[in-house]
């Protein structure tokens, strides 16, 4: 009998021990942070959504409309956004306008590398005197309609070594509840010749300077049809804000219909010349609106051999106006 009671007791004892290693050993969920405002909260709002591919290029689709697209056809060496719109499809962007058709809607340019121009391109060949060569492209997509693209560029003389290298990795965020949604380029440039001088064109009171010199980089041109109804910076600031520093800069414009659109570039603070002087147009005449963080604005940079530059930039779509304080949320976000 006591050798019976031992046995159950010790049966009950493995029993017991089993059950704790398997609630030890079990995977314990880890919930990720969501920041507030980019994954919606109703997920009947991610039924509206899909994907367009093509062999250059991928679009998010909003209702059966291009909510965005990013082109990357090798033959246009520049990869590029446009359009770009909000959720009723009002188009936010222009390709290529007959006034400076090298304008690639939102897209990055150095303007001259040693000497050579790479930003504007031959009316007729369409050619610029510097090499922009796409080499590689890879994107991945998650099922809230999040981008993640992986570029490599090499600028160089045609047909020359190049004398700067690029990784670019960019993200696009799941549209918001109120439509909203963010583009986050992030670049690394590696000098790949002896000396590598990034220049642009001389601004007022230097030699040669021009009323129109000091950009390069990151830009956006916005569409024709829109109506501006201010620029403002991150010091609340509105008016001629060309060549005034800022962490970034709002344009806010209005649809045909009147209602209002807000595009925000903001420029991390661990950019070259932060916060970085602005390039700015805003002539509805021509219409020329338009907006770049121009890191050589005040000078060029020149990098030796294996010498890094590495750049942050967000682009924020929001419908609707955004104030000092939303924006400066997003900054802190963005920062991060």
């Amino acid at each position: 009998m006591k050798k019976r009671n031992y046995l159950i007791l010790l049966f009950f004892l493995l029993l017991l021990s089993s059950s704790n290693i398997t609630e030890w050993s079990a995977p314990v969920p880890i919930t990720q942070p969501k920041e507030t405002g980019i994954y919606p909260e109703n997920p009947q709002k991610l039924k509206q959504l899909e994907w367009k591919k093509k062999e250059d290029a991928l679009a998010l689709l909003h209702k059966g409309q291009i909510l965005w697209q990013y082109n990357f056809d090798k033959a246009e060496g520049k990869p590029f956004f446009h359009p770009l719109c909000t959720p009723d499809g009002t188009k936010l962007t222009w390709l290529r306008p007959e006034d400076h058709p090298w304008h690639r809607a939102v897209w990055f340019s150095w303007k001259y590398i040693n000497g050579l121009n790479y930003w504007e391109e031959d009316r007729e060949t369409g050619q610029s005197e510097g090499t922009t060569e796409l080499r590689s492209v890879d994107y991945n997509l998650s099922e809230d309609f999040q981008a993640t693209f992986h570029l490599k560029l090499a600028y160089h003389p045609p047909g020359k070594d190049d004398l700067l290298q690029e990784k670019r990795i960019i993200q696009v965020a799941t549209p918001s509840n109120d439509g909203s949604y963010y583009i986050d380029w992030e670049t690394t440039f590696t000098a790949m010749a002896g000396k590598v001088v990034l220049d642009r064109t001389p601004i007022p009171g230097e030699p040669n300077g021009k009323s129109w010199g000091g950009y390069a980089g990151f830009a956006a041109r916005l569409d024709e049809h829109l109506q501006v109804s201010r620029i403002l910076d991150a010091r609340g600031k509105t008016g001629d804000l060309h060549g005034k520093p800022s962490k970034w800069l709002t344009y806010e414009v209005k649809n045909v219909e009147g209602e209002p659109i807000s595009l925000t570039i903001f420029d991390h603070p661990g950019n070259l010349n932060h916060p970085n002087k602005w390039f700015i147009e805003k002539n509805p005449d021509i219409p020329f609106y338009y907006f770049n963080p121009a890191i050589l604005f005040d000078s060029k940079e020149v990098l030796e051999k294996g010498e890094k530059l590495h750049l942050k930039y967000r682009l924020l779509v929001s419908p609707g106006k955004r104030d000092q304080g939303q924006l400066q949320e997003h900054w802190k976000n963005f920062k991060k």
